[in-house]
């Protein structure tokens, strides 16, 4: 039996959409420069870790001195 390939409601290349906008994202951690990921987090609507990661593959982790 041949398996039915349905079409993904992703889009073209299969990739899903994203709750956040990176470039959304930079452009609050230079108006907020101060916040924490968990008030990051509340405003984006997406759960801290991923703020985190998005920041990471950013290259804008935020370092403690």
């Amino acid at each position: 039996m041949a398996q039915e390939r349905r079409s993904s409601p992703e889009g073209s290349r299969g990739s899903p959409q994203r709750k956040l906008d990176k470039s959304a994202l930079k452009r609050h951690v230079q108006a907020h420069p101060d916040a924490k990921l968990c008030e990051r987090a509340v405003h984006f609507g997406i759960h801290t870790s991923a703020i985190w990661y998005a920041l990471r593959s950013m290259s804008m982790v935020k370092k403690s001195a």
